[in-house]
């Protein structure tokens, strides 16, 4: 499941933008979508995002603002800019952003740039170990990895967890099972 999250006011430019994730679920179906009208509302739900598709001029906290806030909570959710504004695309650098689209050119680069960066995190999710503490087992996935410590009996996993900067650590035993690729 790949979860993606629009964050536009303009009521035609949200129905242009679900229309093009619309015509991506025909060949990627596991997308779910959710559309906020501001980065506040955004901000209240506290849910985990694959992508954030991000207006700039926003009511109330603009589209960089919220990155900026993102970044600094340790969310690494892809963000693609979605603006009229060419003047804040030096700032997406610096927070990262996967892509910067001009509203006038989005008809010809956002379908593609939508197209690649599904295909990229849905390869992304197939990169995983399984791993079991006696307890049972689970799925680890190797972007969410910071570190693995062992010792002669022990491995310790470090990890951050659902994205965020909390970090877990396991005990894992011998018995993991080797990594996974569907």
């Amino acid at each position: 499941m790949l979860r993606i999250a629009v964050v536009e006011d303009h009521p035609r430019m949200q129905r242009v933008v679900c229309g093009y994730i619309e015509k991506a679920k025909e060949e990627f179906p596991e997308i779910q979508t959710r559309i906020y009208c501001c980065g506040e509302d955004f901000l209240q739900v506290k849910e985990r995002y694959d992508i954030l598709i991000l207006d700039i001029d926003l009511p109330g906290i603009s589209g960089i603002e919220l990155g900026h806030r993102l970044r600094k909570n340790g969310d690494d959710t892809a963000v693609v800019f979605l603006t009229a504004y060419p003047q804040y695309a030096a700032e997406s650098y610096v927070i990262e952003a996967w892509q910067y689209v001009l509203k006038e050119q989005m008809e010809e680069r956002f379908p593609e740039i939508l197209h690649r960066l599904i295909s990229s995190l849905l390869e992304e999710k197939k990169d995983y170990r399984i791993v079991g503490d006696g307890c049972g087992k689970e799925k680890l996935y190797y972007r969410d990895i910071l570190y693995i410590q062992k010792d002669k009996k022990w491995r310790k996993v470090r990890r951050v967890c659902d994205g965020r900067k909390d970090l877990q650590g396991k005990d894992i035993d011998r018995q993991t099972v080797g990594r996974n690729r569907r």
